[in-house]
């Protein structure tokens, strides 16, 4: 008997069997678990667990080099994305785009620079493209990225506040073409107290919680790895971004108290 008509055959009776903290737990009705099922359990344990990890977080990941530049399907929620840019839909038309604007001290535009083109060269999504057919492709090389600036320095109050009105209406409801790289926007603005880091990114490559670990590396870059911890607030979900999708974590609901088959 194989571990799936052994793990069918306990199902069949009433058992359900799951792992919790990399070991083997079971629930099962008074006198289902015989000392021959308890001897077959042990005896299969690996093979057991293996199967109930594919049937809770589905096939393993292989890593396919070779095909890294090649085109992959989007995931569901970066079909609506794209299908919601559509003008084919009422309130259509409309990018799910991110906007941020930070405040940070005098680092210097090419700082910044040098830094985001790292974070280029680190992070695949930041060079994807997305077809109009419905698939992603990350682009094997892209051009440097190159930072637009303003330097309000000196600027008096109804000067800076007019440009900087100006930056924030062209950014902050972008619709950027997707298959046309990038699929974001940065830019620095210098003012008498601090440099403003504007970003806009397209969430079709990059979702809330990809955003959080962005800013966090770029801060460590900028700082020689003095910072890197992520902004306070809440966590959402695990990114879902990047090739063949992602397998959203699930988090495992509570269980009553269990036997141990470990």
């Amino acid at each position: 008997m194989n571990a799936g008509e052994f793990v069918a055959e306990l199902s069949a009776a009433g058992v359900t069997m799951y792992e919790e903290d990399g070991r083997l737990r079971y629930r099962a009705p008074r006198g289902v678990m015989t000392p021959e099922r308890l001897e077959t359990l042990k005896a299969h344990r690996d093979d057991v667990l293996a199967l109930l990890r594919a049937q809770e977080y589905g096939p393993a990941v292989v890593a396919d080099p070779e095909a890294a530049h090649e085109p992959f399907p989007l995931t569901d929620v970066q079909a609506a994305y794209l299908l919601g840019r559509s003008e084919a839909f009422d309130y259509g038309g409309v990018a799910c785009h991110g906007y941020l604007e930070l405040a940070l001290p005098h680092w210097g535009a090419d700082r910044i620079e040098d830094a985001w083109n790292e974070l280029i060269r680190r992070h695949p999504m930041l060079r994807a493209v997305v077809s109009a057919e419905g698939h992603q492709r990350v682009l094997p090389e892209v051009p440097r990225y190159h930072v637009r600036r303003e330097d309000l320095r000196g600027t008096d109050t109804a000067g800076r506040t007019a440009a900087l009105e100006a930056t924030r209406a062209e950014m902050s409801h972008q619709v950027r073409p997707t298959e046309q790289w990038p699929l974001f926007d940065l830019r620095v603005t210098e003012t008498d107290r601090a440099l403003l880091l504007h970003v806009a990114v397209d969430l079709l490559i990059c979702d809330y919680s990809s955003i959080r670990l962005l800013l966090a590396e770029l801060d460590a870059i900028c700082t020689g790895g003095r910072g890197g911890a992520p902004p306070p607030g809440p966590r959402p979900p695990p990114p879902g971004r990047g090739r063949r999708g992602a397998a959203a974590g699930r988090a495992a609901a509570p269980h009553p108290p269990a036997r141990d088959e470990s």
